[in-house]
């Protein structure tokens, strides 16, 4: 598989600046019969099976980009991608420092300077450059916040870099789920930005539901760069989820992952419940490959939970699905339109065997919405 195979032309206007003015009016589109559509997203239940379980993704995004300036002027940028020997709710919660890996934006600048300062009148924090190989830096502060409330003064929205815009006040909420417990990610689930209190009612007197938690990591925006597919490195990503969500994912089998974020832990939880030593609970990339597949991978996940005593199953993936791979637990995606060329467009193609090229092209000719605060689509498991 070649990286071009994944193009597609999209003009820039079509490129959502901003979200759809109410959450559920935003647009989804799906395939009747032979025939492509559109309707608006609040319909979504009319679309679905009666039987299904609706699967969401509970994270919350933290205000990851930290911004300041050299002394020169010059500015300086600090992307938060993931905290070092902590688990996010271990360093969202820790106080006076923390460690954490990141993305550098003007790094060459900081050449001669290995610590900035922040500051105002009530609160000095200093971060300071541990290891400019691995963009490791340590963030100092001088108050009894908690590094998440240091976050809420310092930092800001990780907007995707596609929109060419300041952060406003709106995207506070409108970049947040409406159901979201764990902050965490440094990219929204977008697939569940369309859903509002209203709908999410509706969803829940009419089907059943399930909840789980990964935190979105770069790769939901990064665009791959090597040519053959399988040589790119996918990003580590944490998740958990109580037993007791597991145990309802078993006992609804017809399952609606509401993003790819879901559909990817689907996917990893089966892998783990199969896997000989499941101690850790994590998966690398292409492990899957290695495992025998002997099917039930979910309920030998739980019995090995409940044998173990373990209310609630917290680990990493970093699952790596392209095309030609068969899925064993959605049989319907609710998703965003994905970037050419991105690891999340291999795992849409893998999901509908290539079908999501005519039903990308139906919404760039009635021209819909793309990306984060975009339409969203309905694909059903191809056979």
């Amino acid at each position: 598989m070649e990286l071009q195979d994944f193009d597609y032309h999209l003009p820039s206007e079509l490129i959502a600046q901003k979200p759809s003015t109410k959450r559920s009016n935003s647009k989804l589109v799906y395939k009747l019969n032979e025939n492509y559509q559109s309707t608006p997203f609040l319909k979504l239940p009319d679309l679905l099976q009666k039987n299904s379980n609706i699967v969401f993704n509970k994270t919350k995004v933290i205000k990851a980009r930290i911004q300041t300036k050299l002394t020169t002027g010059s500015p300086i940028e600090f992307f938060l991608l993931r905290p070092k020997n902590q688990t996010f709710d271990e360093a969202l919660n820790t106080q006076k420092s923390t460690f954490w890996y990141c993305l550098i934006g003007n790094k060459k600048k900081l050449k001669n300077t290995r610590k900035l300062v922040l500051s105002n009148t009530a609160l000095e924090c200093i971060i300071s450059i541990e290891s400019f190989e691995e963009n490791l830096v340590k963030i100092e502060w001088n108050t009894e916040q908690s590094f998440l409330e240091l976050l809420q003064v310092i930092g800001n929205i990780p907007l995707p870099p596609y929109i060419n815009r300041l952060t406003e006040s709106t995207d506070l909420e409108r970049y947040q789920t409406v159901f979201g417990e764990k902050f965490g990610s440094v990219a929204a689930p977008t697939a569940s930005l369309h859903f509002d209190k209203k709908l999410l009612e509706n969803i829940k007197r009419s089907f059943a539901t399930s909840y789980v938690n990964l935190h979105v990591g770069l790769g939901t925006f990064k665009p791959v760069s090597t040519e053959k597919v399988r040589d790119h490195h996918m990003h580590e990503e944490s998740f958990d989820l109580k037993t007791s969500d597991l145990e309802n994912l078993i006992n609804n089998k017809n399952i609606v992952a509401i993003g790819t974020t879901v559909l990817r832990l689907l996917e990893s939880l089966y892998w783990i419940g199969l896997k000989k030593n499941k101690e850790n609970f994590h998966l690398q990339q292409y492990e899957n490959e290695s495992i025998e597949d002997k099917g039930g991978g979910l309920e030998k996940l739980l019995n090995y939970c409940l044998k173990k005593n373990i209310k609630e199953i917290e680990g990493k993936t970093s699952l790596y699905i392209l095309p030609g791979y068969d899925f064993r637990i959605a049989k319907q995606l609710i998703t965003n339109f994905h970037m050419p060329k991105s690891s999340l467009l291999f795992l849409v193609d893998a999901f509908t065997k290539g079908q999501w090229r005519r039903q990308y092209q139906y919404a760039i000719d009635n021209k819909l919405r793309f990306y984060s605060y975009g339409d969203a689509n309905l694909f059903n498991l191809a056979c």
